[in-house]
């Protein structure tokens, strides 16, 4: 007897003790291993066995000669020594694979001594034959005596050849070929190495004293050098030409007989009023007030030569110390330019008016008046001395 579900929940619910009937009307409800289920008690069974063939279906099946017969007739018999492929061959294909089996060359011979055929057998026993001329087997062609072998003995250097007619050929080689193992005593070993004072005919080797030689007569004999480099290298006698930012200028310079003092001659430009400038060395070293720099030479007219007029502002420079100046207007004179213990005078021409002066970086000191500004004729003269600047004014 089958207890529903709902009922056997409710017997072995928390907190419950069921008894025996309840454990036995649960066992009954489902089935045991042991107990075949009806095909009535599976679901869709029925149903999935619709349309099946039924066991005599089967039996008559398995005993028809009919059945499959078209898969049957397609099926390939396995032979001894052969095995099945995949390849799905039709037919014609392979009629046509079995008569190229037959085409296949089993035999191969020549015939003939001079015209020759040669012939081809294949697996069919068919055969094609093609005739040709052997010209190697010609009268021409062929040599009465053979040689039937070659040796050479690499010890003694000999060559021995045999001929078919039994006669023995040898050749030696005469001292062309080098026996193994020998030796070239005439000959230095690769290890060996020469000393070069041992070496007849080399050139003579640049040294360093012989290369900065080179480059110190490259550099005195250069006709044209900057005047940058005018202090940096002593050159041979003669002139040269000097460039600078201001335009080129000339260069002369003259060794005295038997010694290394020299006279230089420098103009630095082209300009007429630019002056010349010397100086003079003494066994390579150059010396004089200014530390050996070029010091200009005076012309014959800063000598002899009359004074100047300035009718404005005007600098006083070192051309014209121990002049004459003649001052036509009322100005400014700087006195800066002027070099130590150097001098200069001033007139004035025209009556009133002042005249100033200015010197930068020295004291200016007035031993007369302390202002130019007297008549026609007045004077001052100006002496400089350390950082001090003299002014002695007469005013008339």
């Amino acid at each position: 007897m089958i207890t529903p579900i709902s009922t056997l929940k409710r017997r072995f619910a928390n907190f419950l003790k069921p008894t025996q009937e309840h454990f036995w009307s649960w066992m009954d409800s489902y089935w045991h291993k042991d107990e075949n289920i009806p095909m009535n008690k599976v679901e869709g069974l029925s149903t999935a066995l619709e349309g099946t063939a039924s066991a005599e279906q089967l039996r008559n099946h398995l005993t028809d000669s009919q059945a499959h017969s078209g898969l049957f007739d397609r099926k390939v018999d396995k032979e001894a020594g052969k095995t099945l492929t995949s390849n799905d061959y039709t037919n014609e294909e392979k009629r046509t694979n079995q008569a190229n089996a037959q085409k296949r060359v089993v035999g191969i011979t020549v015939t003939g001594d001079v015209d020759k055929i040669i012939t081809l057998t294949f697996a069919d026993g068919t055969a094609i034959q093609a005739p040709f001329t052997d010209k190697d087997t010609l009268p021409e062609n062929l040599a009465d005596i053979k040689l039937n072998s070659l040796n050479f003995n690499e010890q003694t250097g000999v060559l021995t050849g045999l001929r078919s007619d039994g006669q023995q050929l040898t050749v030696s080689l005469d001292g062309r070929y080098a026996l193994l193992g020998h030796t070239h005593p005439e000959y230095a070993l690769r290890t060996h190495r020469h000393h070069w004072d041992n070496i007849d005919g080399i050139p003579a080797l640049a040294t360093e004293g012989k290369i900065q030689e080179a480059v110190r007569d490259v550099f005195q004999y250069r006709s044209v050098i900057p005047l940058s480099e005018l202090d940096n290298i002593t050159r041979k006698q003669g002139g040269y030409t000097i460039q600078s930012n201001g335009g080129s200028g000339a260069y002369l310079i003259f060794y005295t007989a038997g010694s290394t003092s020299t006279i230089e001659i420098f103009k630095k430009d082209w300009y007429a009023a630019t002056r010349l400038s010397v100086r003079n060395t003494v066994d390579g070293s150059r010396f004089n007030e200014d530390n050996g720099a070029f010091r200009d030479l005076a012309w014959y007219g800063d000598i002899y030569r009359v004074g100047a007029e300035i009718g404005s502002n005007w600098t006083a420079v070192e051309q014209w110390q121990n002049g004459v100046i003649f001052v036509s207007t009322s100005l400014n004179i700087d006195l800066s330019f002027l070099k130590n213990m150097g001098n200069m005078s001033f007139r004035k021409v025209f009556a009133g008016g002042n005249v100033t002066f200015s010197c930068t970086g020295k004291q200016i000191v007035y031993t007369g008046d302390t202002s130019f500004n007297g008549g026609d004729g007045s004077t001052a003269v100006v002496s400089v001395y350390g950082n001090k600047c003299y002014i002695d004014i007469r005013n008339v």
